[in-house]
């Protein structure tokens, strides 16, 4: 247990005790205090861990677990020292109580793939297939059917092997990365098939040579050890060595115990002088390494290994190394067995003598055991170094993106300003709107902010450009609660002069409906973190989170707040602004005209869409795979001039079919003939017919092309390349089918929660799926329409792709308030278009206000957010004004029943 959970433990204990004492003398409010401050103090320790704090704990406990002497202390010590040194040259960016995405961060991610060889399986299932043919069609045989059984056992078996080369993938890459002293990563399994790593604060050649060692197999062999004493034994061949010096490995000795370095003449040299390496126990014994003579030809190579594993007998002791070779090795092995039993046998890993166990005894089906007295650290690490050296899968890259250190910084420099100058406008509008219920419900916004960054800080949660997604979204939530309570409290202070009973009505009024339209959002979130690709789960887990504190915050931090005041001084009247006197609308009257231009702009965006994905310029890479690279000139260019030298630059390797170039951002300045010129480009290369585009070696020539071209317009003290991204086609198509597949799922639950949810009225149901659809398509049009005049970026890529969850999840919300009000109106009679306009003109004031103050930290985005965040920004921007659209003039009114007007 850390210092610091035992800190949190204490002050959230103490508080609790202290509350306990005060219930006991029936002082409530005294009591919600006590808990409060109890959890807000163990929120704001967290709050102060950060992740470097976690790093450096974690290296301290792996240092003193290991005894004095071992030769790992003095490597994890300098680790320790080389991570500490961020801590003297920290901002305030690296004092986040959570890691930052590598969008914000900056670094490189790389997802590679698998490839089992599954050949075997192949044949096996076609010959069950065939004797199940012959089976059906003939005379049952029991012969036949028996061989179909061992087949399938046989099937079975090849599966599980193949399932532990995948699941063992992990393992390696993390061995073979911690092996060249990679410390400050992510490996993590994606998927069945995929693996996921994250090097934070490196550039593509630094990553390129890192993950290139990663994919090699490795050079796994056994090799037979020459003892001292024995049979087999030549202590002289030892002495001699040792005399010549034995600190270190020496490849390549004599017969007669020279290094054949020091030998004239090329005289052959058949051993090598190999050390083993030190190891510790389970028990934190230090077992230091011993030096043996090596054969040089191997008997027998890792490429015949199929499967290792660690196994211990029936009480957990004696650990031994399960090793399964395939047919060719396993008779390999037979005869090395036979004829050399209980000899020790060496194991090498790209020349390194990494283990010299004894031979054991060679079973059926070419299963054999590697014994010695194993820890069973020593076992499982020893059995993941051979599965390593003798994995037949396949790897090859699918995707790789780099993030510039200063396009990171500068996301969450302008990311982080724009919230704060957002999160201040909506502070200033609820008080001067509220009053002291605004500083009530601002204070239940803040501690919301904090206890979710304290969860995302315990659960080491990397918060992404996708996160501010789920933040903007989050105040939104949040606000509008508050505003929903306050709205029915100011309704319950005209029917009352309590200020304690209109609190505790308001309350109860606005339960259900802030409870349906948190759930929802939280079903659809939920949904899409369970099936949608990694950036948009850190989009899922934020809003999550954060819906779940929001709901807390809101029904008990505001009601005890209002308790606690209304105990305080029970003659307080609450006093508000007087709400502006609305006009009361006919929006069912209005919804013909609104359905006509909703209509044109559905199938106005389904046209653009369609043309611009004819074009290939309606995805960006994510979905489509290929090459997208932004880059940034220290002097401002033409379009023209930059597509000029990007073509001699890059040759007939990239044609002009291919190759796609946008200007960033505004134009910095004009031409002579009045021709916009720009510093930001955004080049994206997409895979042709003939194309070879999808390896790191592309990625690596564009960027160097880039910086060859444009050599001499380089931006002062920064890179050019600004991001680079590589996306294959298999995982841009998957990443296409997964982010629709969880938004379709996600659409059918919410039907059915509603559906059950009001009554079984399958009109509201669908009538929200309805909405989120028109709301999703009519914001893509918009998005894509600002992209060919030039307004945005105008493709869909991972950003906007949350940017138009964030959309849904809005326009979610604030349909179930108008759903809620209009059951609430017409209980369990048909909807009419009466209690329709009345509902909506009832809580028309709420909904302006939550759209309002979520477009003021939205348009702060917009305005303060930089080039990086301005494609997001916008589909924000545009989603939730048709989203308060639909809700008022559309989801309302198709609900209603015309006939049953009163």
């Amino acid at each position: 247990m850390t210092a610091i959970v035992q800190w949190q433990i204490l002050v959230l204990g103490g508080m609790l005790l202290m509350g306990m004492v005060a219930l006991f003398r029936r002082r409530l409010s005294w009591f919600r205090a006590c808990v409060a401050a109890g959890l807000l103090g163990a929120v704001a320790l967290q709050l102060g861990v950060t992740p470097l704090d976690r790093r450096l704990n974690g290296l301290d406990r792996e240092i003193a677990a290991l005894p004095a002497g071992h030769p790992a202390r003095e490597t994890l010590g300098r680790t320790r020292e080389d991570a500490a040194v961020p801590r003297t040259q920290s901002t305030a960016f690296s004092r986040l109580p959570f890691r930052l995405g590598l969008d914000l961060r900056g670094g490189t991610e790389i997802r590679l793939r698998l490839h089992p060889d599954q050949a075997r399986m192949e044949t096996l299932r076609r010959e069950q297939q065939e004797l199940v043919r012959r089976q059906a069609s003939g005379d049952p045989n029991p012969e036949r059917q028996m061989a179909i059984s061992r087949l399938a056992d046989s099937i079975a078996r090849e599966q599980l092997r193949i399932e532990d080369q995948l699941a063992q993938a992990v393992d390696i890459v993390r061995y073979r990365l911690t092996g060249l002293g990679v410390s400050d990563i992510a490996v993590m399994r994606d998927g069945r098939d995929r693996i996921l790593i994250q090097l934070p604060d490196m550039n593509t050649q630094e990553a390129e040579a890192i993950v290139a060692t990663v994919e090699q197999q490795g050079a796994l062999a056994f090799h037979m050890i020459v003892p001292r004493t024995g049979p087999h034994g030549n202590a002289a061949l030892y002495a001699a060595i040792e005399a010549h010096g034995s600190r270190l490995d020496i490849h390549g000795v004599t017969g007669e115990g020279m290094p054949a370095s020091s030998v004239a003449g090329g005289t052959d040299a058949r051993f090598d002088w190999l050390r083993t390496p030190d190891r510790v126990t389970d028990g934190g014994e230090l077992r230091r390494g011993y030096f043996r003579v090596v054969v040089r030809d191997p008997l027998l190579t890792g490429a015949h290994i199929i499967a290792a594993r660690a196994a211990s007998d029936h009480r957990g002791e004696h650990w031994r190394v399960q090793v399964e070779f395939d047919p060719e090795g396993a008779q390999r092995f037979l005869e090395l067995s036979r004829d050399n039993p209980g000899r020790q046998l060496g194991i090498l890993l790209d020349g390194r003598l990494v283990s010299a166990p004894h031979i054991g005894e060679l079973v059926d089906e070419g299963r054999t055991e590697i014994v010695g007295d194993f820890a069973e650290r020593e076992a499982r690490d020893l059995a993941v170094i051979l599965q390593s050296g003798a994995l037949r899968v396949r790897v090859s890259r699918e995707s790789q993106t780099r993030i510039g250190p200063s396009l990171g910084e500068d996301s969450i420099r302008r990311g982080v300003w724009s919230l704060v100058v957002g999160l201040v406008a909506v502070i200033l509008f609820m008080v001067l709107f509220y009053r002291i219920a605004g500083l009530i419900a601002v204070a239940a916004l803040m501690a919301n902010l904090m206890i979710l960054a304290a969860i995302l800080s315990w659960l080491d949660a990397a918060v992404a450009l996708p996160g501010i997604a789920g933040g903007i979204l989050l105040v939104g939530i949040t606000v509008d609660s508050a505003v929903l309570i306050y709205e029915r409290l100011r309704e319950e202070l005209t029917r009352t002069a309590s200020l304690h009973a209109a609190v505790h009505a308001a309350h109860d009024r606005a339960f259900t409906t802030i409870v349906d339209a948190n759930v929802t959002t939280i079903l659809a979130a939920g949904i899409l973190y369970l099936f949608a690709t990694d950036t948009v789960k850190g989009f899922c887990l934020v809003l999550v989170v954060g819906v779940l504190t929001g709901m807390f915050c809101s029904l008990v931090g505001i009601r005890w707040m209002l308790d606690g005041l209304a105990a305080w001084r029970p003659g307080t009247r609450l006093r508000m602004m007087p709400p502006p006197r609305l006009p009361t609308l006919d929006f069912v009257a209005g919804h013909r005209l609104a359905a006509r231009v909703s209509l044109v702009l559905v199938l106005g965006s389904m046209a653009l869409f369609a043309w611009m994905h004819h074009r290939g310029e309606a995805f960006g890479t994510e979905f489509t795979g290929g090459i997208r690279v932004q880059f940034h000139l220290g002097q401002p260019q033409s379009v023209a001039n930059v597509r000029q030298s990007l073509r001699q630059g890059l040759g007939e390797a990239y044609p002009d079919a291919a190759v796609t170039l946008r200007s960033q951002g505004s134009a910095a300045a004009r031409g002579s003939d009045g021709e916009p010129m720009f510093s930001a480009f955004s080049m994206s290369v997409k895979p042709l017919p003939g194309t070879h585009i999808t390896s790191a070696a592309s990625l690596i020539q564009v960027e160097s092309e880039i910086r060859e071209t444009f050599r001499a317009l380089r931006p002062t003290g920064a890179d050019m390349v600004l991001h680079a991204n590589l996306v294959g086609p298999l995982v841009a198509r998957e990443m296409r089918q997964s982010t629709l597949r969880a938004a379709g799922l996600a659409m059918a639950a919410i039907f059915l929660y509603i559906v059950v949810r009001f009554r079984r009225r399958r009109a509201f149901g669908w009538v929200a799926v309805v909405t989120l659809a028109h709301d999703v398509m009519i914001t893509l049009g918009l998005l894509l329409l600002a992209g060919v005049t030039g307004w945005g970026p105008g493709q869909v890529d991972l950003k906007v792709a949350a940017a138009l969850l964030t959309t849904m999840g809005y326009s979610l919300n604030d349909t179930i308030v108008i759903f809620d009000r209009i059951r609430e109106q017409s209980g369990e009679g048909p909807v009419s278009p009466a209690i329709v306009n009345t509902s909506i003109n009832r809580v028309l004031l709420r909904t302006l206000i939550t759209s309002a103050t979520t477009l003021l930290v939205v348009g702060a985005l917009l305005v303060f957010g930089g080039q990086v965040l301005r494609g997001f920004a916008f589909t924000l921007l545009v989603g939730i004004v048709v989203g308060t659209y639909s809700s008022l003039f559309i989801a309302g009114p198709m609900v209603s029943r015309p006939s049953a007007a009163s």
